[in-house]
């Protein structure tokens, strides 16, 4: 009996060095930016694609030459025809969010108050599909795009400590919201919505409370 114990032990211990993560064989790419970056997405279509945005007001999208992502490819002469850096803010992009609908479109939010929705196989940067300017009276810190479940939203939070709620259909007068949710005190930091259950948005803020919103309840 002791014999196997010992056996089993040692098993034990020789399947745990086995699953330990080597990180000097881990594949590393890194990529040169210009300024501070706050903004990061992965495409929910393409495998590998992903995008960034930060100080320098520009968006760039990275999409990979393999399967492996054995490295990144720049330029506009890419398999899927889109524009791979482009101005996106005036002052900063603070997010990206890709369609969870269409493999070709993502919204960005920036410090300039806008939130704003591009089709990347346009080469025009001032092509874009829509635009809601001043669509807050801050910083628009986060935005998230609702699962296709349903009607699409897109929720933006921003410094001036409001979530809004956006039809991205109709997204050009800053009045146009669908719904304002007024509850916290301080600037807005994060948003996600629930995968599982997609009418609920969870919302955080420099305020220290957390809170979640239903928005599949309807009044009586």
């Amino acid at each position: 009996e002791e014999r196997w114990q010992d056996e089993d032990e040692k098993n034990i211990k020789t399947n745990k060095k086995k699953n330990k993560l080597d990180t000097k064989n881990v594949h590393v790419k890194s990529f040169k930016k210009k300024d501070e970056g706050f903004a990061l997405d992965w495409s929910n279509f393409n495998e590998g694609v992903f995008a960034s945005g930060g100080y320098d007001n520009e968006v760039e999208i990275y999409i990979p030459v393999d399967e492996f992502c054995s490295d990144y490819t720049g330029g506009e002469n890419n398999k899927f025809n889109f524009r791979t850096k482009f101005k996106a803010h005036k002052n900063g992009v603070e997010d990206i969010c890709f369609s969870p609908s269409n493999a070709n479109i993502l919204a960005t939010s920036g410090n300039d108050k806008a939130i704003r929705i591009w089709d990347l196989r346009l080469n025009n940067e001032n092509n874009r599909i829509s635009q809601v300017e001043n669509s807050h009276d801050g910083d628009v810190n986060c935005i998230a795009w609702k699962l296709s479940t349903g009607v699409e939203m897109i929720a933006s939070g921003s410094d001036d400590s409001v979530v809004k709620l956006w039809d991205p259909r109709k997204m050009s007068d800053p009045k146009q919201y669908l719904a304002r949710i007024d509850f916290h005190k301080e600037p807005i930091t994060a948003l996600s919505w629930d995968p599982i259950s997609p009418c609920q948005l969870a919302v955080t803020s420099e305020d220290n409370r957390l809170t979640i919103w239903d928005f599949s309840v309807e009044p009586d």
